[in-house]
């Protein structure tokens, strides 16, 4: 049965609290239709087995009979996701801080909790979410509020124009010299300082040019200011942003690479610009499975993956197991082994022959 089927199950019978219930095992008894369900929930928790239980065999009517068995996380992370558990504590928190806490950005790192929200007395909040994570959780954790930097928004980070760039972004693809101002959100994938002969007030000046795509299409965008402020610009963008940027739709003479005549290119004149986080991609499956084919950069002329990379990454997803299955050679093992330790990720260890 596919994960999400069993969790519509779990849904069902604690709606309010499913997100905090993690299907670890079901053992199917060979002598009948009998299972047998192991879940682990945190330990504050008040839940009814029986309730589980009798959601199982209402749903799948062809078992004869569901047992529940129940277990208590090991770790923070094995509990819940990060956005059940803000809204979670939020809800026990009361007036200002409960809204801040609710909207704040969070990490979490091990048993340890940053939220970043400007509040004016961070200690007292810092032990009322403790104490709302351990009563949620039954994990005493290190919680730290910290306010967010200089110009940040919501995770945000306003570079140009002094305030956020709101509003509907664009796909890059429609747009024309008749689209006006417009807001587009992309990665950067090109920047270039160039400066020019020309002056004003006695002050050089210069082009900054970065190449946006949200992969609909790309657009340079462009800022024409003094060299020095273009160059605080050019210090802060670099390719692999994620930036939103409003900006003027117009045709800009651009000259051909190998000389001739200059050519027509759609382009946005930039107003104002705000990096975004980069929204990385998640495994958001209740039940984690356990990649077992995977190859690293040892794998020459097939994969460009770093090692830590890789292992970094199931961490973040929440897997417990990885497997390392290079072509034809074992070169890996050492360093898979050692960064899997640090990680708390189990390695298998393994090659792909031939």
């Amino acid at each position: 049965m596919a994960d999400t089927a069993l969790y519509d199950i779990v849904r069902s019978a604690f709606p309010d609290k499913w997100e905090f219930i993690r299907i670890k095992k079901v053992k199917l008894d060979p002598s009948g239709n009998r299972w047998k369900v192991t879940y682990t929930a945190p330990k504050p928790m008040e839940l009814d087995g029986e309730r589980l239980a009798d959601s199982f065999e209402q749903t799948l009517e062809f078992l004869d009979e569901v047992s529940v068995e129940r277990e208590h996380p090991d770790r923070l992370e094995d509990a819940c996701t990060l956005e059940a558990l803000r809204s979670a504590v939020a809800e026990r928190l009361e007036g200002k801080l409960s809204e801040a806490v609710q909207s704040a950005v969070w990490e979490r790192e091990g048993e340890a909790l940053t939220v970043y929200a400007d509040l004016p007395q961070p200690k007292p909040a810092e032990r009322a979410v403790r104490a709302a994570v351990e009563a949620v959780t039954g994990f005493n954790v290190v919680v730290k509020i910290k306010k967010p930097k200089a110009g940040e928004q919501d995770g945000n980070t306003i570079l140009l124009g002094g305030r956020p760039v709101n509003g509907e972004a664009a796909p890059i693809e429609g747009l024309n010299e008749e689209s006006g101002t417009v807001v587009v959100e992309g990665d950067v994938i090109k920047a270039e300082l160039r400066p020019t002969k020309r002056t004003r007030n006695g002050e050089a000046l210069a082009v900054f040019t970065f190449n946006l795509t949200d992969y609909t299409g790309t657009i340079p965008v462009f800022r024409f200011d003094s060299e020095t402020s273009c160059r605080e610009l050019a210090d802060a963008i670099s390719p692999g942003m994620k930036l939103r940027v409003r900006g003027q739709c117009e045709q800009r003479l651009r000259q051909k690479m190998g000389g001739g005549p200059p050519v027509a290119e759609l382009s946005l004149r930039v107003q104002e610009i705000m990096q975004v986080p980069k929204k990385l991609r998640e495994d958001t499956a209740e039940v984690k499975r356990i990649e077992l084919h995977l190859h690293t950069q040892m794998s020459s002329m097939d994969s460009v993956l770093p090692l830590d990379a890789a292992i970094k990454t199931a961490k973040r997803w929440g897997h417990k197991t990885l497997a390392i299955t290079d072509h034809g050679v074992v070169q890996a093992f050492p360093a898979a082994v050692e960064a899997g330790k640090k990680a708390g990720v189990k390695i298998i260890l393994g090659m792909e022959a031939y």
